[in-house]
């Protein structure tokens, strides 16, 4: 139930006293129960204060506990540990003392106790304020100490935990509990004599048999060899409010907490504390290994997952009462309840299922019942879902044979059996048992790997010392020599590169986004902004991925919901009857039978219409009423025809309501804007071709249930719409509403993407019609518009346009189409174009005024042969322009709009998310770019002060022909924020130099003299920031992409007659075509480049250091865990989808959590999130994969009519996208790259877990930093309770670490022998801290680095080149280049003996083949008779070829 507001609460009692009594007993009562209840509510609002303030008190003194907790806890366990040396200076005299302890005192203080090292018996105490003591004594290392806790405690919020019933975390205090000294969590008979300490003292009674399972759960978990679990204390509270358990995972508190109630329950379910204590040790047991997963621990995760679904689909609340009784009380139904819905939370659902299915007598009773593993019917679409089903079918029977488990085996039985397998994935002992000969061969590979690594690291770190610079005045001949010399530092070394980047744009004229600079990025390491924009640019295709999904999942949701398929003019009748019409807003409201009725002939709807304005009139005012029937009628027929009717038409029921734009507007109520709202509707059926009407009543005769749910589908798009599209922050972050600029009856409208339609001048008719253009007339002009030129409407059918490549920035918009009034006047290439628009605006707002008057006079629809104008509103209800709108009929018949219903609806319910998604991303873009900006170039020069690279500026009046073409393709949110930070750069400078600054009627910035600056000569700087802002000019691509080149463009081509470049263009874009067939026929069409694909991964995987049977064991664990996600993803979307629509079930709603959890454990999560699974392959898109080009659109033309058996024929001989064999082709290849990196990214964190730096690493740290003179608190990234947060802090820890090196040389300049101190280990030791530290993001980063990212954009002549099938797959050719350096330094023996094996073994396809010093240059290049004969061959006979040469010759 909502919560009501106090004058809601108030209404509803005045409204009982009214039915009650009247007159004067009415208004004695009313004032009466008004006085009541104001003295109620204030009392309530101080308890409520009272309660706030309490809690508030209460979670400072929380929070307070827990800083003095962790950071005695940082420095007892790891900055002071027992017998850590400290210098102790007193009186001008050192003593080196060891120290006993140390702690953090309430009062701030620290208290340490130490013993002189030299007597060793004699103990100080030192109280230390600020490092010091009031004897003067002095520790060195202990200043500073307060900002390494400070970060250890902002970490502390994000450890792990979990509590055995919902909330017992937060109603528990730790200063409650008390530390256990037994050990209670490896010694099984410890663990027994305390559980039956629990028992003794606990009013919760339990059985006799459960009390065994209890028993038998300890015994599998706890005992001889069974190191499941981590060291931790175990805490006890014996004055707990209830029975509960705790544990956190991490940081200071780690352990497990039991909370004992000596309290009566009435409940029979409630838990016990025995039950709470072991549910946690079954938490310490499975959870790190399911956080810290490997291939096993995969696997195992995923079994789990089918069980918890198997069983949660028959379990059900009342499964959590008392197992010895049949009916429960209300507490103890809540309490079932609440453990019902904890299990299904997708942030701990697996975890509590696998904890209260071992240890809730209930809940085991229940298991024992169902059986799991049952066969399912196999039920897939298509051809290659259907093989997998088999396959997995086939796999699940072999391996249920080999864990000799049942068929239908009993839930609590496979649970306790996965359970222990997840606790064996702890155990260090059973983990190194498994290693074999060919694990322990491929260890030591590792360690020679790592050995002779840094060797080749060292002498690398060598050849990038100090270089020089060429000698002052040197000749371009010995300035090349130089250059050349050094060319491999300034291609590897960052901090270096600039000044070879600089050169080639400066002297050579290789502009850093030109072809020689992006192909040496694509030989070079990554440096971290790049890194970033990689990361947007995968994000954003994932944003695509999420957003076709979403299309596809919403068409299939309403084709489905009818019983029968859908015929073309249905699905167009349901759009233009029921979507446009906003049929839904009526749907439910009227029933079925009278909506029915309504829809039965026109006299009907208006019958309706005219009940509808009658109410109106009833309930307002005269003039309002008219106004409201008056501008609802407009709507209607705006809604129907996309036309307006006159220049005041306002296009949604709020704004009508609220006379938003009358000079005097109001506030309606909900009745009111609910009325107009039906009447709009009811309108716009009057105005829709009432055969369409007829078709839509047919189909609700016929299937009433699948109308009702693209109705239901529809209306929660539209109120998601409203919520999430319409509103936006202000600058202090509140909402602000913004459903002024809805629009009534709005739908996504589809178009196709090779037409161009254009308002330009009709002189321009000769010009438009040599660039392809066909004028379809000339446009009437609204009287308002006093422009000269006459405008006409071209259409052009070619696909004239060259497409955008987008990388980071996306250019989805929230803007409107249409062609303003202004707009026209600037084609019109009017001089003061911008001051004559806004006459003729005030002129047609006068207009607009006289029409709502008329309208508040007499209800009429103001129809006009004006060729009305939409006006366009501000906040404020004012029109700041009009525009000509476009008819729906003219889109239908010019723009080919496609109507139909489930691509409409999915489209709609997709661009909803896009705008949403695409808001916020775009801001993180932007974030980026200007954070480099201040960071890089503050004072707006060409080259950067910190970075030394050359930048480029983004504004709108770039003169810069890429970031002109750029710009006008961004969204107009993108603009108003560069526009916005370019402003406010311009104000910080001019106070920051004391002047003022104006903009002039350009909206250029000018400074404004006075009588101190009475000169305006000084400006460069002004000048200097409206350039734009400073964008990273290598980065310039990858931030907005770019639109492809033509040879239109050359310069050459330029200077040819109109006509002649449009040929070219034409032809240009057919053959672009056919080269992309060409490259679909080889990547997807050609088996054996799958096979190659396959082998590649697998070889390069083993030579990044992985071993054979891992490989393929985490490839197919890869397979099957991205399966049941993109399984699970589907499902899960669809579900929300009908659940927003109100078309779900309660065990719908039940699923969905199962389905968030499901999802939030799978193994492949993160690589998903980051963008992993590409949806490109080599170098074509997905949407290349598809048929939308214009030859196959022409081919379908062709084949249209003609016999199924015909066609199937074809496609099949062709391997067309309709045909199965394609489609599992198409996912092959996806999947295979994709559990290739799946495989590489669990391998590396579970190598990096394996290299855990141990507290001795710690020690040593610490030690040999004391030794070259310095205090290890210098070093925060260092500590081990502070994490590395980023590269940079790597970076300037080393640097740090290298000064301090540098002061101890001797006079030769080599390190000075230091006992303790191997400066080469030191560094190892800080590199294997940042490994671990961030081995999340090194495991991604690394994973990435190792398989080419295809969406990175190249350079515009080598896109063009691969567009026209000059040469392909360079993308592939260029970056793996970077791949196989890295790999040679960072695992060079095996990358050795793959070259070896190569030559004596067995020659496979592997990364080597791509070396630029092995592989035949030649073979990139394409000839056009090649590619032609690719694009037209059909593929159906190479797969019988390659079928017959394989498996029968």
């Amino acid at each position: 139930m909502a919560c009501k507001l106090p004058s809601e609460e108030l209404n509803e009692i005045i409204k009982g006293l009214e039915a009650k009594y009247s007159g004067d007993e009415l208004d004695a009562a009313v004032a009466e129960i008004k006085q009541w209840y104001n003295e109620e509510r204030s009392k309530d609002m101080d308890e409520s204060i009272a309660n706030e303030i309490s809690e508030v008190a209460e979670k400072n003194e929380r929070a307070k506990s827990k800083y003095d907790e962790a950071k005695t806890f940082a420095m007892n366990k790891y900055l002071f540990s027992e017998g850590n040396e400290l210098v102790v200076e007193n009186s001008g005299r050192k003593y080196v003392e060891i120290i006993d302890s140390i702690k953090y005192l309430k009062n701030g203080d620290i208290e340490v106790v130490a013993k002189r090292k030299r007597d060793g018996e004699a103990r100080n105490v030192y109280v230390l304020n600020n490092g010091k003591s009031e004897a003067g004594a002095r520790i060195d290392g202990l200043v500073g100490i307060d900002k390494v806790v400070e970060n250890y405690v902002e970490l502390d919020k994000d450890f792990r935990g979990l509590g055995s019933e919902n909330g017992f975390k937060y109603e528990n205090d730790r200063k409650d509990f008390e530390k256990q000294n037994d050990d209670l969590i490896k010694n099984p008979e410890k663990i027994k004599e305390f559980v039956e300490e629990l028992y003794a003292h606990d009013p919760v009674k339990v059985s006799a048999e459960h009390k065994k399972n209890l028993s038998k759960v300890i015994d599998m978990f706890v005992g001889a060899g069974k190191n499941f679990i981590p060291e931790m204390n175990v805490y006890l509270n014996k004055k707990a409010e209830s029975n509960g358990g705790y544990i956190e995972l991490d940081g200071p508190g780690k352990g497990i907490y039991v909370g004992a109630s000596n309290k009566h329950r009435p409940e029979r379910n409630a838990m016990s504390a025995a039950e709470a204590y072991i549910h946690e040790i079954i938490h310490a047991a499975t959870e790190y290994a399911k956080q810290n997963r490997g291939g096993d621990v995969a696997r195992t995760i995923l079994r789990l997952q089918k069980v918890r679904e198997d069983v949660l689909k028959e379990l059900k609340v009342e499964d959590f009462l008392d197992v010895n009784s049949k009916y429960g009380t209300k507490e103890e139904y809540k309490l079932a309840k609440e453990r019902f819905d904890y299990i299904r939370d997708p942030e701990v659902g697996l975890s509590e299922f696998i904890a209260l299915g071992l240890t809730n007598e209930a809940m085991i009773k229940r298991l024992s019942e169902i059986k799991v593993y049952r066969d399912p019917e196999i039920k897939e679409k298509g051809f290659f879902n259907g093989l997998i089903a088999i396959v997995e079918k086939l796999f699940n029977f072999v391996m249920q044979f080999a864990r000799k488990e049942d068929k239908d085996v009993r839930a609590d039985q496979i649970l306790l059996k996965l359970a222990l397998e997840l606790g064996k994935a702890n155990n260090a002992a059973i983990i190194q048992k498994r290693k074999n000969l060919m694990r322990l061969t491929g260890d030591g590979i590792t360690y020679l790997n790592d050995s002779v690594s840094r060797f080749i690291k060292r002498f690398d770190t060598s050849l990038k010392d100090e270089i020089g610079t060429p000698p002052e005045g040197s000749s371009k001949f010995t300035r090349a020599k130089w250059f050349a010399r050094n060319a491999y530092v300034f291609l590897n070394d960052q901090e270096k590169r600039p000044v070879f980047e600089n050169m080639l744009s400066e002297v050579a004229g290789q502009k850093p986004e030109g072809f020689l600079q992006s192909l040496i990025r694509g030989f070079r390491d990554k440096d971290e902004l790049e890194r970033i924009l990689e990361n947007f640019t995968l994000e954003s295709g994932s944003i695509d991925r999420t957003r076709e999904h979403e299309a596809q999942i919403v068409g299939s949701l309403v084709v489905n919901g009818f019983e029968e398929k859908l015929t073309f003019e249905q699905e167009e009748a349901l759009t233009l009857a029921l979507l446009d019409t906003d049929l839904s807003s009526i749907y439910e409201t009227y029933g079925l039978e009278k909506m029915k009725k309504i829809l039965s002939s026109p006299e009907a709807i208006q019958a309706e219409i005219d009940k509808v304005r009658k109410e109106i009139w009833k309930n307002e005012d005269k003039a309002i009423g008219n106004y409201y029937v008056s501008q609802a009628a407009g709507l209607g027929f705006y809604m129907a025809t996309h036309m307006a009717t006159n220049e005041a038409q306002l296009l949604n029921a709020r704004n009508i309501g609220n006379m938003f734009n009358a000079p005097n507007q109001i506030e309606a109520s909900k009745e009111s804007i609910e009325r107009i709202d039906r009447l709009a509707t009811l309108e716009a059926l009057k105005y829709t071709d009432f055969n369409q009407i007829e078709i839509l009543r047919e189909l609700i005769e016929k299937d009433p249930v699948g109308v009702r749910n693209i109705a239901a589908l529809h209306r929660s798009f539209v109120e998601k719409s409203r919520r999430e599209l319409f509103t936006r922050k202000d600058s202090d972050g509140k909402d602000i509403d913004t459903s002024f600029n809805e629009i009534k009856g709005y739908t996504k409208e589809i178009f196709d993407a090779d037409v161009t339609v254009e308002v330009a001048p009709a002189s321009e008719q000769k010009e438009k019609e040599k660039l392809g253009f066909k004028l379809v007339e000339k446009l009437k002009k609204n009287k308002g518009d006093t422009s000269k030129e006459e405008m006409a409407l071209y259409v052009n059918e070619d696909h004239l346009v060259q497409s955008m490549n987008r990388t980071s920035i996306r250019y989805t918009d929230m803007g409107r189409r249409g062609t303003t009034i202004l707009d026209v006047r600037y084609k019109g290439n009017e001089k003061q174009a911008k001051r004559l628009a806004e006459v003729d605006i005030k002129n047609i707002n006068e207009k607009a005024y006289k029409i709502i008057e008329n309208q508040m006079k007499a209800a009429v629809i103001d129809m006009n042969d004006e060729n009305p104008l939409l006006p366009v509103y501000n906040e404020a209800g004012v029109a700041i322009n009009y525009r000509y709108i476009m008819s729906k009929a003219r889109k239908r018949s010019l723009l080919k709009q496609d109507i139909r219903a489930p691509y409409v609806l999915g489209r709609m319910e997709a661009s909803i998310k896009d705008k949403v998604q695409t808001k916020k991303f775009n801001d993180k873009v932007l974030d980026v770019l200007f954070e480099d900006a201040r960071q890089n170039n503050k004072n707006f020069k060409k080259y950067g002060e910190l970075n030394q690279k050359e930048y480029i500026f983004i504004s709108p009046n770039s003169v810069e022909p890429d970031i002109q073409q750029s710009w006008n393709v961004l969204p107009s949110a993108v603009k108003n924020r560069i526009k916005t930070e370019i402003k406010m750069n311009v104000l910080k400078e001019a106070k920051k130099r004391g002047v003022k600054v104006r903009e002039d009627k350009k909206g250029k910035f000018v400074v404004i003299p006075d009588a101190k600056n009475n000169s305006t000569k000084n400006t460069k700087w002004l000048d200097d920031i409206q350039k734009g802002i400073p964008m990273r000019r290598d980065m310039m691509f990858n931030y907005l992409g770019f639109r492809d080149a033509s040879i239109a463009d050359a310069l050459l081509v330029r200077s040819l007659p109109v006509v002649a470049k449009h040929f070219i263009r034409f032809i240009e874009l057919i053959w672009k075509e056919i080269v992309k067939i060409s490259k679909v026929n080889i990547i997807i069409k050609t088996p054996q480049v799958l096979i190659g694909n396959v082998v590649s991964n697998l070889a390069l995987s083993v030579q990044m250091g992985m071993n054979p049977i891992d490989v393929f064991n985490l490839q197919f664990d890869g397979f099957r865990a991205l399966k049941k996600y993109l399984a699970d993803e589907t499902e899960l979307e669809k579900l929300k989808i009908a659940r927003d629509a109100g078309n779900i079930t309660k065990l719908d709603i039940d699923r969905i959590s199962v389905l968030e959890n499901n999802l939030k454990e799978n193994g492949v999560r993160e690589l998903m999130e980051a963008g992993m699974y590409q949806a490109i392959v080599e170098d074509a898109t997905l949407g290349d994969l598809k048929t939308n080009s214009k030859i196959t659109k022409k081919f379908d033309e062709k084949m249209e009519g003609k016999p199924e058996f015909l066609k199937n024929g074809l496609q099949y001989l062709f391997v067309t996208e309709r045909t199965g064999f394609y489609k599992m082709m198409t996912t092959a290849t996806q999947y295979s790259d994709f559990v290739a990196r799946y495989a590489l990214h669990e391998s590396l964190k579970k190598r990096a877990e394996e290299n855990k730096p141990t507290e001795k690493d710690f020690k040593e740290i610490n030690s040999m930093i004391r030794k070259l003179g310095a205090s290890p608190l210098e070093f925060t990234a260092l500590n081990p309770l502070i994490k590395f947060k980023n590269e940079k802090e790597l970076k300037d820890t080393l640097i740090s670490l290298k000064e301090l090196a540098d002061e101890n040389l001797d006079e030769y300049g080599n390190m000075k022998k230091i006992e303790g101190v191997d400066y080469s280990k030191l560094i190892e030791l800080v590199e294997k801290k940042y490994n671990y530290d961030r081995k999340e993001f090194v495991a991604l980063n690394t994973t990435k680095d190792a398989f080419v990212v295809y969406p990175n954009p190249d350079s515009k002549l080598l896109q063009y080149m691969n567009d026209m099938g000059l040469v392909m797959f360079t993308k592939y050719l260029v970056r793996i280049q970077r791949v196989i350096r890295k790999g040679v330094i960072d695992h060079p023996i095996s990358f050795l003996l793959a070259v070896f094996g190569q030559a004596t073994i067995m020659d496979i396809d592997d990364v080597h083949d791509q070396s630029v010093f092995t592989k035949d240059l030649t073979n990139i290049f394409y000839g056009p008779i090649d590619t032609l004969i690719r694009a037209l061959y059909p593929a159906g006979l190479d797969y019988a070829e390659y079928a017959y040469e394989k498996l029968i010759k």
